[in-house]
């Protein structure tokens, strides 16, 4: 299940629990103004002296504004400097180079998250998807019936976002206009996706409809990917900057949003649920490429995007993508009411799922009951009393991998109103969950 699909945007911060960057495909068909290579920089210089002087005296006058247009120089130069050596970074862990010069924007906070908004609230998807997730969470039980999914996503879809890249425009967009661990590691993150987009192409628009899971695939293995580079660069830095990164994702993180929905009881289920969904495509899909680097070498990378992994069991699993293991076919269950959305569940909704009876967890696993995931489907629909349900049919490897994971589902049906877990054959697990 994949709440909202891949426009790559970069978001760290959130250290407890740490959320690097979250899964959403947000702002599909959006569309930005800049065209060309541009590097815009927004810059608040500093006067010093008082503000009569500068006023009344001309020479005070001609020397602030001297002031503040080489302040401003000296800015951009750095930042320009720091897109130079991102670049150059990416090229050599990529072994790749660049086409052309990507575009890139660089805002300040305000403007940025103010951009970021407007984009994700003006993109009908988003919207949709908002619904349909917010049904999806209450039939788990996770959203309390005064409350609503889309204060959770909005909260978590952009707090602590550092970039964000669109594969239509190849428009980068990176917050923070001063040269810092952070604003180095999110354009190192965010040029890979536009090295990867100019040699591979990104958009995939035949990807938007699809129910198979291979959508979701894709995004693992793109983030992976960018994650993969990420983590070299991070391991690159110096001990101080290291440190310097980590207050920097902190103090990102804490924005009134995010901060209002961590600490409100009737959103703790989805918020742990909705993390690890978040957090997947980047921690497990970066395992494949680690691991594909390893066997094969750098050019496996490029290799693998003529032979994309199809499920997100392959994208998370080197052995998996290796085997080529398809998916056990799972017909859609049938509902007991009006249908309102049903799909791919997958391995990494399965694993957070899991993972959320446990509570919000600073980091993310795989689970060994979620790693014999073999193939499921699921529904979500709505009663005549208009309460929401979901429905999922799941089979696993083998049996010991249904029993494990049934042991697990069993688990987090313990801790929600209205959820049982039965076997319907010898090979197929159904869980069942509605809204209270």
């Amino acid at each position: 299940m994949c709440p909202v699909n891949e426009s790559f945007p970069c978001q760290t911060g959130v250290r407890a629990p740490r959320t690097q960057r979250p899964s959403a495909d947000l702002m599909k068909r959006r569309r930005f103004i800049r065209t060309g290579v541009t590097l815009s920089v927004i810059v608040l210089a500093q006067v010093t002296g008082p503000m009569a002087d500068a006023a009344t005296n001309p020479t005070a006058k001609t020397t602030a504004k001297t002031t503040a247009k080489t302040a401003a120089s000296a800015k951009a130069a750095a930042i320009n400097k720091a897109v130079d050596d991102a670049i150059g970074f990416v090229e050599t862990a990529r072994a790749q180079k660049f086409v052309f010069r990507p575009k890139i924007e660089i805002l300040d906070d305000k403007p940025f998250v103010a951009k970021f908004k407007s984009l994700q609230n003006a993109d009908p998807d988003y919207k949709k998807q908002s619904v349909e997730i917010d049904q999806t969470l209450r039939s788990l039980g996770f959203i309390p019936s005064t409350g609503d999914a889309k204060t959770v996503l909005d909260a978590l879809t952009s707090a602590g976002i550092g970039g964000f890249y669109d594969p239509e425009t190849k428009l980068m967009t990176i917050r923070g206009t001063t040269v810092s661990p952070l604003v180095r590691t999110v354009l190192v993150h965010e040029l890979t996706h536009a090295l990867d987009d100019q040699l591979h192409d990104l958009d995939r628009p035949e990807l938007e409809n699809v129910t198979d899971g291979s959508d979701e695939a894709f995004q693992y293995f793109v983030e992976g990917i960018a994650r993969w580079v990420e983590n070299s660069y991070r391991d690159s830095l110096s001990k101080a900057e290291k440190s310097r990164l980590a207050i920097e994702e902190t103090r990102m993180s804490l924005e009134p949003g995010l901060i209002e929905v961590l600490v409100d009881p009737g959103y703790r289920q989805a918020i742990a649920f909705l993390l690890p969904v978040f957090l997947s495509p980047y921690e497990l899909g970066k395992e494949l490429i680690a691991d594909l680097v390893k066997a094969e070498g750098k050019v496996g990378i490029d290799n693998a995007y003529a032979s994309l992994p199809k499920t997100v069991e392959q994208a998370s699993s080197y052995e998996k993508y290796k085997a080529r293991e398809v998916a056990t076919r799972v017909a859609v269950p049938r509902a007991n009411g009006q249908r309102v959305t049903s799909g791919t569940f997958g391995i990494g909704a399965l694993n957070a799922l899991i993972l959320s009876g446990e509570g919000v967890s600073a980091e993310l696993k795989l689970l060994d009951s979620a790693r014999g995931w073999g193939g499921d489907q699921y529904i979500v629909y709505q009663r005549s009393d208009k309460k929401f349900c979901l429905r999922l049919d799941l089979a696993m490897d083998s049996a010991a991998d249904l029993v494990e994971v049934k042991a697990g589902l069993i688990s987090f049906a313990s801790s929600v109103p209205r959820a049982k877990v039965s076997l319907i054959t010898d090979s197929l697990l159904r869980l069942d969950s509605c809204e209270v």
